[in-house]
């Protein structure tokens, strides 16, 4: 796996953990 391919999943990763916290955090925001 080059160091490009990685960034990429990294950044998948991100964005779903990210997506998972703000639908279970949204309700109490809101």
């Amino acid at each position: 796996m080059n160091k490009k391919t990685r960034a990429v999943a990294l950044v998948l990763v991100v964005v779903m953990v990210f997506a998972l916290v703000t639908s279970m955090v949204a309700p109490y925001l809101v």
